[in-house]
């Protein structure tokens, strides 16, 4: 997934999916900081990775990665 909107901050980006961690530059926008953990957790139960690169006001990118099925599957 992928925006352009105002990004984080480079410093607070391994934060985001810390239970209820807010950007410093989103303070004004609505929210309790909770989205991206529940994400993570979410995406752990289905041993699914996330990743995000985001820059400042200029947007932010999230991949997320399922693994491959067994053969049999």
């Amino acid at each position: 997934m992928q925006d352009n909107g105002i990004g984080i901050p480079a410093t607070e980006v391994e934060k985001v999916f810390e239970p209820f961690f807010r950007a410093s530059n989103t303070l004004n926008i609505q929210g309790v900081g909770m989205g991206l953990a529940i994400v993570q957790k979410c995406l752990d139960l289905l041993s699914a990775t996330v990743t995000l690169q985001s820059q400042l006001d200029q947007g932010t990118t999230i991949t997320v990665t399922f693994p491959s099925p067994p053969p049999d599957a």
